[in-house]
């Protein structure tokens, strides 16, 4: 059985080595339960297509911490070359790859990667890292990264105070991490801080992190 040349060949039990012309069992099925997502996608009105940005920014961001084209597509089970492509300007992106691109993120950027010319690449190319976006904000096309301190460090002591008592408010990334740095003070768990914050625990826990604040949250 052939098996392909990394980089360039989809490799079996892929709807893309389907689509390169294998008519194999696995490609078959592989493709086949795209078809059927997609079907079903069309009758729950999930959208089959989405805004390319958040994959983009994604898997920039995934290389800004070390993470190689190479080793994104083994664990997607695609070629090099595809994985390259999802980085390009194009507008949309089937709602499928986007899912299976998000997951991975979530799994790997609180890791560094293994590639220290990936890193540096990707900060020529002023790519930010995972900890300069917001899981809440990052599919948004007009959201801008965190790579410094905030122009202005104004903060509303009232939208804070009704945040912490349980009031949805919005909040500036500032404010929301004084809320952090109080609410992780007296012992409360980053999924208590999130829901006061309107906000995701990943989020609370990587402004933790940014603020080299350890958690007191004991079950």
């Amino acid at each position: 059985m052939s098996r392909g040349i990394p980089g360039s060949t989809p490799g079996h039990g892929t709807p893309a080595r389907y689509s390169a012309g294998c008519r194999c069992a696995p490609c078959s099925a592989a493709t086949a339960r795209r078809q059927s997502r997609y079907r079903l996608d069309v009758l729950t009105g999930n959208p089959h297509m989405l805004n390319a940005v958040g994959t983009r920014r994604r898997i920039q961001a995934l290389s800004a911490i070390g993470w190689t084209y190479g080793d994104l597509a083994e664990r997607l089970g695609v070629t090099r070359s595809a994985v390259h492509h999802l980085t390009d300007e194009r507008p949309r992106i089937e709602a499928t790859t986007a899912r299976r691109i998000t997951a991975l993120y979530d799994r790997l950027s609180m890791t560094p990667g293994p590639s220290a010319i990936t890193r540096a690449r990707a900060l020529a190319a002023g790519w930010p890292p995972p900890l300069a976006w917001d899981d809440d904000t990052i599919d948004d096309p007009t959201a801008k990264p965190s790579l410094g301190p905030p122009p202005s460090t104004a903060v509303d002591e009232v939208a804070i105070r009704r945040a912490m008592t349980g009031h949805r408010t919005p909040l500036t990334r500032t404010e929301r991490r004084l809320i952090v740095t109080r609410l992780a003070a007296q012992g409360i768990s980053d999924a208590k801080i999130a829901h006061r914050c309107s906000s995701t625990a990943r989020t609370i826990l990587r402004d933790r992190q940014a603020l080299n604040i350890e958690s007191r949250y004991t079950a």
